[in-house]
């Protein structure tokens, strides 16, 4: 944990008053400064509560996938590695790509929030990765402090 986690996270210590907290994890969205902005920003408004990543991934990198954990919770970075929100994960399951349903896709919040436009930017994103029966790691969170 850098030094402006550390800040971070001891202010939501003390706003929260919660001493028993358990920092999990500090992370951005997508694979770039510009990506990470805007899908942080969507957190930060409130529209995305959801996120998927390639099973293939983690496995590719021998991480264990998250899991929901009590009274854990992990710090969302900007693109500048910047602290913007304290998140809860509140559910995690792995299903194939072709398995994503309207729901997860709209609780994205990207584009226009649809299915058919949650397939086209993770098809692109995954690139020659993607298949139809690839395992997707669906992650729904909450941001508890901002």
């Amino acid at each position: 944990m850098n030094q402006a986690e550390r800040t971070f996270w001891n202010k939501f210590i003390e706003a929260t008053g919660n001493q028993q907290a358990v920092l999990g994890e500090s992370w951005r969205f997508g694979n770039s400064e510009e990506t990470a902005d805007e899908l942080g920003e969507l957190v930060l408004q409130g529209i995305k509560t959801a996120t998927s990543s390639a099973l293939d991934a983690y496995q590719k990198a021998n991480e264990p996938i998250p899991t929901v954990k009590e009274n854990t919770y992990d710090i969302l970075l900007d693109g500048r590695g910047k602290p913007i929100a304290i998140l809860k994960i509140t559910n995690v399951s792995v299903i194939t790509f072709n398995q994503i349903t309207p729901e997860f896709a709209y609780k994205e919040g990207e584009g226009d929030r649809s299915l058919a436009y949650w397939r086209e930017v993770h098809q692109d994103f995954w690139g020659a990765d993607y298949e139809e029966e690839m395992g997707v790691v669906c992650e729904e969170f909450q941001v508890v402090w901002k």
